[in-house]
């Protein structure tokens, strides 16, 4: 099976390719579509440039940040709901508040309160925070009986319940959702950074890419944005194929 799916993986990544140097040929404007070849003498070009790394820098440092920041208070807040009742319907009108907002309403609010530089992480956070909460709540909802029968059997403190059971329990979903957020965070962050016009960021790179009409650029800096994505994804996967190892 897995043969198959690499298989037809490469044979779709070869379609693609053969169509954009159709697409490219028959348009014959790089202004358009540019060649393949040129652009990944872009890309190469980008790769060797150090303010392509000050920019990748600052993009990842507002990306981590917000997830660092989401992470830890999905999992205070949906274990202290999961604890305690009343900290979970108090929070649960402004979670629906944050999830049913129009993504566009809230990035021009925070644009034009923070300023374009500060603006990108919390962005970020406003975005994933719902959906790490919202996987932490339902996984603790539907946790297996027997944490619950430790709990009433052994009558433990909750420091212990927390570091023995609850802990260890979320361990995989905090990565799997991690997974999910960084990627999700990094296209975002970079969204909000060129409708921000950040000062630095790659999204500041793409926005003077677009002003310059330099479409080779932009398509080289979209399949750096695309190798990036798949490279967090592939950390991830190792980090969760050792934790299930070693279980």
């Amino acid at each position: 099976m897995k043969k198959v799916v690499k298989k037809e993986y490469i044979i779709a990544c070869m379609l693609i390719f053969i169509f954009w140097i159709w697409l490219a040929h028959q348009v014959q404007n790089d202004v358009l579509i540019p060649y393949p070849l040129t652009t990944l003498n872009c890309l190469f070009h980008i790769l060797f440039d150090v303010t392509f790394y000050r920019a990748l820098g600052t993009t990842l440092f507002h990306v981590f940040s917000a997830c660092i920041i989401s992470l830890l208070l999905a999992m205070i807040i949906g274990i202290g709901g999961y604890r305690f009742k009343s900290i979970r319907y108090f929070f649960e009108p402004l979670n629906k508040i944050i999830k049913t907002i129009p993504n566009i309403s809230y990035i021009i609010i925070i644009l034009i309160w923070f300023g374009s530089n500060k603006s990108v992480s919390i962005i970020c956070f406003l975005i994933i925070f719902p959906m790490i909460y919202a996987n932490i709540v339902y996984s603790l909802e539907n946790m297996d009986t027997k944490y619950h029968d430790v709990e009433l059997i052994y009558h433990e403190s909750f420091i212990n319940t927390l570091r023995f059971h609850l802990l260890p329990y979320l361990y995989p979903l905090v990565l799997s959702n991690l997974k999910t957020c960084v990627s999700l965070g990094f296209k975002v962050g970079v969204m909000a950074e060129i409708l921000g016009q950040t000062t630095q960021g790659i999204g500041r790179l793409l926005q003077l890419a677009k002003l310059d009409l330099d479409m080779t650029a932009i398509f080289a800096y979209t399949i750096i944005i695309i190798l990036i994505c798949i490279s967090i994804d592939l950390i991830f996967d190792i980090f969760i194929h050792f934790y299930q190892k070693r279980r």
